[in-house]
């Protein structure tokens, strides 16, 4: 699920009423769906996600819903919802299966997910800043192997970026930054500042997160790029 994993019997969902219980057997996820019995497991990565799946229990088959549409609405929430959600035109699916030991955690599957989707691509900058990098050069860097980078902005002449907490495990993170900010600050999804523990050291910001938790931090002054 978005910025979560959740586990599911689906063999004991209260189906229902309920929007997402309504046919049985089905449930809705995000980017990966995995089984294991903690030993060993078989991931299988999607992309697009945030489609529907459903699991037979008697015949023990799992199947993925390709593609939802809806009609695009003029109220309520989905109005602002990527117009993609339509399915008009040629639509392309990608799946990967990813065979594992161990679990979920193990597998390291919210990471392995991402990088699968969003791969590394190299861009090449213009004007001044077209000069070659050197050989080995970071330009951000999550000490905590359980904390992912999910946006990274500039805003007015701010360095916005989110993290989260991906296994639920608490964890120290130390972010290293291309720069030095003159001050970090945490906000909410709407850019009101919120109170946390910050400790910012040149180039470097320390904080804690929760299981589990998502953090939204503004960075400000001295070479923000």
């Amino acid at each position: 699920v978005p910025f979560g994993v959740e586990p599911r019997d689906v063999t004991a969902e209260p189906y229902g009423e309920i929007l997402e219980r309504r046919r049985e057997n089905v449930f809705y996820g995000s980017t990966w769906v995995d089984c294991s019995d903690g030993a060993r497991g078989m991931a299988l990565l999607i992309e697009p996600g945030m489609q529907g799946f459903s699991f037979d229990p008697e015949t023990r088959v799992l199947a993925h819903t390709l593609l939802k549409v809806i009609v695009h609405p003029t109220e309520g929430w989905e109005r602002h919802a990527t117009r993609l959600r339509e399915g008009k035109g040629r639509q392309v699916f990608r799946y990967r299966l990813l065979p594992h030991l161990g679990d979920w955690q193990d597998a390291d599957l919210p990471r392995q997910s991402l990088a699968w989707q969003q791969p590394l691509t190299a861009v090449k900058p213009l004007g001044e800043r077209s000069q070659l990098l050197p050989d080995v050069h970071s330009f951000l860097s999550v000490s905590a192997p359980t904390v992912l980078l999910s946006a990274l902005c500039r805003d007015e002449g701010r360095v916005v970026l989110r993290l989260y907490e991906a296994v639920g495990e608490a964890a120290d993170v130390e972010l290293a930054l291309p720069f030095a900010p003159q001050s970090v600050t945490e906000t909410d999804f709407v850019g009101r500042r919120r109170k946390r523990r910050l400790e910012l050291v040149g180039e470097t910001v320390r904080l804690t997160l929760a299981p589990w938790e998502v953090v939204l931090l503004r960075l400000e002054g001295a070479g923000a790029p």
